[in-house]
């Protein structure tokens, strides 16, 4: 079974807990670097999960696409792609909107 977001979300608060005990509230910056290298990588993992659990519902051959070539369909720059990515049914994997292949693909 793979960790919940809640499993996550303890980690960081242990990491928080634990670092204001030693460190007290003044933060060294190895610390806080630390912190956001924990940040991104469980919010990877997070993200790298939902793709897993969302592959599995869909058909194996689909394919997915960036906001360059999503704002290249729609006839938009690649900053209004990603302003409403949610609406295009975008998602943010590892710092990156990927979207289903099917958008715009009517139109174009």
């Amino acid at each position: 079974m793979f960790p919940t977001e809640e499993d996550f979300a303890l980690v960081q608060v242990i990491f928080d807990d634990l670092v204001r005990k030693v460190c007290g509230y003044t933060v060294p910056r190895s610390v806080a670097r630390a912190r956001g290298i924990l940040d991104r990588a469980l919010t990877c993992s997070m993200s790298l999960q939902r793709q897993d659990f969302e592959s599995d519902d869909e058909d194996s051959g689909s394919e997915h696409i960036g906001s360059d070539e999503v704002a290249e369909r729609l006839g938009v720059t690649r900053r209004t792609v990603q302003r409403n990515a949610e609406a295009y049914g975008g998602q943010l994997i590892s710092g990156v909107y990927v979207f289903p292949d099917e958008i715009g693909a009517e139109s174009g």
